[in-house]
């Protein structure tokens, strides 16, 4: 079993720091307070976080920049790669 997030070519950095520390879950499960990764092209790695918020909105921030809510459009649900729960986290 290969899961999706293994599938970009290199070496998935942010991915395997988070599966150290976070618990691993599809992306389609994932809910307010919980970390979802991106690849900002598509085959490339996951360089990208951001913590849901709910409503189809999340917390990130960019290089240089404030952190913002934004929503969590197409453009972005396009490039989940992974997603990740606190430990300790429950419904």
């Amino acid at each position: 079993y290969t899961p999706d997030w293994a599938e970009a070519a290199g070496e998935e950095t942010l991915i395997a720091a988070a599966s150290r520390h976070l618990v691993h879950l599809p992306v389609d499960e994932a809910g307010p307070g919980d970390v979802v990764l991106f690849r900002l092209a598509p085959g490339a790695m996951a360089k990208h976080a951001g913590i849901l918020v709910g409503a189809g909105r999340m917390v990130h921030a960019y290089s240089g920049r404030a952190v913002v809510e934004v929503h969590l459009g197409p453009w972005w649900r396009r490039r989940r790669a992974a997603a990740f729960r606190f430990p300790g986290v429950t419904d």
